[in-house]
C-alpha cells in the first residue's frame, strides 16, 4: 500500500514539474539565448538604395537596378561605384549588433545627435518592400556612436563610427574603371614615336625584347626596356582619384601636354590625353573609354608624363 502511495506521489510531481516548465517557458523564462538586433534586419542582399547624409547639406546617393546589379552613383550621371565598398558598408551594418540601450527618452535625441534633424550621419537603406533610417550621433566612448533606428524610439551605443561613412561622392567611386590588362596591350601610339611588343627576338645579339620603336622616316632606336615596361605598367594600372565635373572636356583636350593612344591586342584603339592642372603639380584626363574629366591621384600623372618621353624611353648612348 505503501509502495503504491509513494508511485503516486512521485506521478504527481513529475507532473508538477512538467507544468512549471511549461508555464515559464511560455513566459520566456526558460527559452534559448536571443538572438541579437544588428543595425540592419533585413536582407543585405536586398538592398536597392542608400541615402547618405551628413551634418551638411553633401549628400550620397548609392542605386542598383536590381539586387544583383552593379552599384552606381545616380548623382555623378550614373558612373559606376565601387561595389566592394558598397556591399562592405551593409555588411557592417546588417553584422554590428544595435548594443546596450541608452535612453528611450525623445528629448534626448537631439543631445544624442540622434534627432531627425541633428545628426552626424543619416543612412536610408531601402529594399524592394521596405525602408531603414538609421540615425549615427555623438560618440559615448573610443570607436563608439549613439545609434537610433526610425521605428524604434531607443537610442543604443554600438561599435561603429560615423567617420567611416564617407559623405564626399568621390570617395565612392569605381577608381580602378579604366585599368587594363597589361598583357592586352599590343602598342602604344605617341606623337612622334610608337612602341610596339616585339614579335621576335633579335638573334643576331641574342638580345630578348619585349617591345621594339616604331619610327617612320627617323634612324633606329635603342630602347630602353626597363623604362618602357615601367611605363606600359603605369598605364595599363592607371585609376583616377575623382570625377573633375568643374572642368570642360573640349578644353582639357585642347590643353593636353600629353596624347597617345592604347591599341589592344584585339584592334580596338583607346586615347588618352592629359593635362596639368594650373598652378598645381596633378594632372587632368580625358580618355575615349568614357565621356567627361578625371583628376589623377597625386603625382602619379606627373609620374607617367616624364615618363612617357623619347629620351627616357630610349637607351642611353655611351660618350
Amino acid at each position: 500500500m505503501i509502495h503504491k502511495y509513494g508511485k503516486f506521489l512521485i506521478l504527481i510531481l513529475v507532473i508538477q514539474v512538467i507544468l512549471t516548465a511549461v508555464s515559464l517557458f511560455s513566459m520566456g523564462f526558460l527559452s534559448g539565448p536571443t538572438a541579437p538586433v544588428m543595425l540592419f534586419a533585413g536582407d543585405k542582399n536586398d538592398v536597392t538604395k542608400i541615402e547618405i547624409r551628413g551634418p551638411s547639406k553633401l549628400v550620397v546617393n548609392l542605386e542598383r537596378s536590381s539586387p544583383e546589379g552593379t552599384w552606381t552613383l545616380p548623382n555623378l550621371d550614373n558612373f559606376p561605384a565601387n561595389n566592394a565598398l558598397v556591399n562592405r558598408l551593409i555588411q557592417r551594418l546588417s553584422s554590428t549588433p544595435l548594443g546596450i540601450e541608452v535612453s528611450k527618452q525623445n528629448d534626448s535625441f537631439e543631445r544624442l545627435k540622434v534627432a531627425t534633424n541633428l545628426f552626424e550621419r543619416k543612412l536610408l537603406l531601402s529594399t524592394p518592400s521596405n525602408n531603414t533610417e538609421i540615425f549615427f550621433g555623438s560618440a559615448p566612448a573610443l570607436r563608439q556612436t549613439h545609434a537610433r533606428i526610425n521605428d524604434k524610439n531607443v537610442v543604443y551605443a554600438v561599435k561603429f563610427s560615423p567617420d567611416d561613412i564617407d559623405l564626399n561622392e568621390n570617395d565612392w567611386i569605381q577608381k580602378d574603371i579604366f585599368v587594363q590588362n597589361q598583357g592586352a596591350i599590343n602598342s602604344l601610339k605617341f606623337n612622334q614615336f610608337h612602341i610596339e611588343r616585339a614579335k621576335f627576338n633579335d638573334v643576331s645579339t641574342d638580345i630578348k625584347k619585349e617591345w621594339v620603336f616604331s619610327r617612320k622616316g627617323g634612324p633606329l632606336i635603342e630602347e630602353n626596356q626597363k623604362n618602357i615596361i615601367q611605363l606600359v605598367l603605369q598605364i595599363a594600372d592607371m585609376q583616377i582619384d575623382s570625377l573633375a565635373l568643374e572642368q570642360n572636356e573640349k578644353d582639357v583636350r585642347k590643353a593636353a601636354s600629353l596624347t597617345f593612344s592604347l591599341v589592344l591586342k584585339n584592334g580596338k584603339n583607346i586615347y588618352f590625353n592629359f593635362t596639368k592642372i594650373k598652378g598645381e603639380e596633378d594632372y587632368l584626363m580625358t580618355t575615349s573609354l568614357r565621356s567627361g574629366v578625371y583628376k589623377l591621384p597625386p603625382l602619379s600623372g606627373k609620374s607617367l608624363i616624364e615618363l612617357a618621353t623619347l629620351k627616357n624611353l630610349q637607351k642611353a648612348t655611351a660618350k
